[in-house]
């Protein structure tokens, strides 16, 4: 099963694994200068400590959002999908990101990872149904960049429900909704207030010196991706 809301996924092995699993803990207890523990799979390398140094938002260029991930250093080059765990080995978040920044604005390497938290009220659908059974974010298909208080398309995802309303990249969004936005975060907070999956956004973009209004109708990610033969 896969939720593309909070990027979480979840595998079955083929044979029982016969061995005892991790426990899940409180990823909102964990705040800044902690140690924790990086566990790759034992076959990719080796674990490292690592600390606690930030919880902040993270905002993805590809309509992704989480609201206050784990940021820790030093860098483990192997953290990808690798559990964050405390000291009583209690499992508290998951590896996502390389970030060059885990204290914002100083140089400081390391990785960002999505709080276990999120994955606890869906844990249920996943298992039993491959994906989330409520609170399905509406889906536009597009990425863009916010810089100077402007949110550029960089890319539109072909069939798409933007592309299909007609959205192109090097589009600036001036409005939804008729609501202005200036950066990501906010933008995605008025997509995902105006209804779930299915809902029609009404965008205004400025396309070279003109602007121009479109009626997005949104799709549910999962319906749009090529889903496992299992589901």
């Amino acid at each position: 099963g896969y939720d593309h809301t909070s990027g979480f996924g979840i595998i079955k092995s083929v044979v029982p694994l016969k061995m005892p699993h991790l426990q899940l803990g409180n990823s909102d207890n964990i705040n800044s200068e902690q140690d924790l523990l990086i566990l790759p799979s034992p076959n990719r390398g080796a674990g490292s400590i690592v600390r606690s140094v930030s919880r902040r938002p993270f905002t993805g260029w590809w309509e992704y959002f989480v609201e206050n991930p784990i940021y820790t250093t030093p860098a483990n080059g192997l953290w990808a999908g690798a559990p964050i765990l405390t000291e009583n080995g209690e499992i508290v978040g998951i590896g996502s990101l390389f970030v060059s920044e885990s204290v914002p604005g100083v140089s400081s390497p390391g990785n960002m990872s999505v709080p276990i938290n999120i994955l606890k009220p869906i844990l249920e659908d996943l298992i039993s149904s491959g994906r989330r059974k409520s609170k399905i974010q509406p889906y536009l298909g597009i990425s863009s960049d916010d810089s100077n208080d402007r949110i550029i398309v960089t890319r539109v995802s072909g069939g798409g429900p933007a592309f299909e309303a007609g959205i192109r990249p090097q589009d600036v969004i001036m409005t939804i909704n008729g609501s202005q936005v200036s950066n990501l975060k906010s933008f995605y907070e008025k997509i995902w207030k105006s209804g779930e999956a299915g809902v029609t956004i009404k965008l205004s973009v400025l396309r070279k010196g003109k602007i121009m209004n479109f009626n997005v109708k949104t799709v549910d990610r999962m319906d749009y991706f090529v889903k496992p033969q299992s589901f």
